[in-house]
């Protein structure tokens, strides 16, 4: 049923004693794909077929992702969904040169669903027309023949795991840092999210299911009449082992905290500054990476359209983009777009 499956297998590193991140007997346990994804599969196919005959080009992305964040500071303590929790579909149409696209949460029937899409999609292209709006040629997409399937290892699983546990060891987190003199506030957060993503075209079939968690601690303190803070996090295709790696990072954010409170300020001016692979990332993200995101594209706003097939930097630099490039929170085995 699930050809071609990739298992990511991430190592659990070594595991407290606190309750949470406490099981001696812990071992990998599989990522297990959505039941309601599974389920849903061939009505999914069922609409495709139907949406063909009134398209040339139609592909579905079903989304069901899920989570939890919790909170825990000095004055409160908070529960809810994770930021990123979503279930539903796009369908994407590709007809006389242009691509569009209808989203929707409730799937009923096939048929009714395809007349509905078909008769929403129709209009919006005549609506662009009769306003005489100029619509974006983009070529026909060749896809290829292939079945593939992605899931996750994790160590301990967060639906195992009582919210009661979860927020006493970020309380423990919590109240080690507080105990420092100075302390104004400190807090500690951690989030799991579970993704399940299904993607199906008439040639592609594809499906993913991974975990991840994020884990955060910050702590603001006083001195001599100033003020600083520290802030420091972690993350990866983890479960409540997270914690783990949490319980590490207490003293090291406080010690920072107190560098910063006993450091003098930068003289401004221009300087040479070397950063870490993880923060030039985040630099290059920032500086350029939006700048290649289509719409901007479309606004004409991109200065990239003016280096394409150009370098951009120095011959001694290199940077690697992939989803798959590293086990973390962001790899996947396909994008929205059914993109490997």
């Amino acid at each position: 049923f699930f050809p071609d499956s990739i298992i990511l297998s991430p190592g659990t590193g070594s595991l407290s004693n606190t309750p949470a991140g406490s099981r001696k007997d812990t071992k990998l346990m599989q990522v297990p794909m959505s039941s309601y994804l599974v389920e849903i599969k061939p009505q999914i196919q069922e609409l495709i077929r139907l949406l063909e005959r009134e398209f040339d080009y139609i592909s579905v992305l079903c989304t069901d992702v899920k989570g939890t964040t919790y909170r825990v500071s000095m004055h409160q303590t908070t529960v809810g969904d994770y930021h990123f929790c979503e279930r539903g579909f796009v369908v994407r149409a590709w007809q006389d040169g242009s691509y569009t696209e209808y989203s929707f949460n409730n799937l009923t029937d096939a048929a009714d669903l395809a007349e509905e899409i078909t008769s929403a999609l129709k209009s919006e292209f005549q609506a662009l027309k009769a306003l005489g709006i100029a619509q974006i040629e983009s070529p026909l997409v060749q896809e290829e023949a292939i079945a593939k399937t992605m899931q996750n290892e994790i160590g301990i699983d967060p639906e195992t795991v009582s919210a009661e546990e979860i927020l006493s060891h970020l309380r423990k987190l919590c109240d080690a840092g507080a105990a420092h003199e100075g302390i104004l506030e400190f807090q500690s957060t951690v989030s799991f999210a579970r993704v399940n993503k299904l993607f199906l075209s008439s040639k592609k079939d594809l499906m993913q299911s991974y975990a991840f968690s994020e884990g955060s601690l910050s702590a603001i303190g006083t001195e001599n009449g100033k003020q600083n803070m520290s802030y420091r996090s972690c993350s990866g295709l983890k479960g409540v082992e997270i914690l783990n790696e949490m319980d590490a990072i207490v003293e090291e954010i406080i010690a920072v905290l107190y560098d910063k409170l006993h450091s003098d300020p930068v003289t401004p001016g221009m300087y040479d500054v070397i950063t870490a692979p993880d923060v030039t990332g985040v630099i290059a993200h920032e500086a350029f990476g939006h700048g290649v995101e289509m719409d901007m594209f479309v606004k004409d706003r991109a200065l990239a359209k003016e280096y394409i097939g150009k370098p951009v930097a120095s011959q001694l630099s290199s940077m690697h983009d992939g989803a798959v490039g590293a086990q973390q929170v962001s790899s996947y085995l396909f994008d929205d777009e059914g993109t490997l």
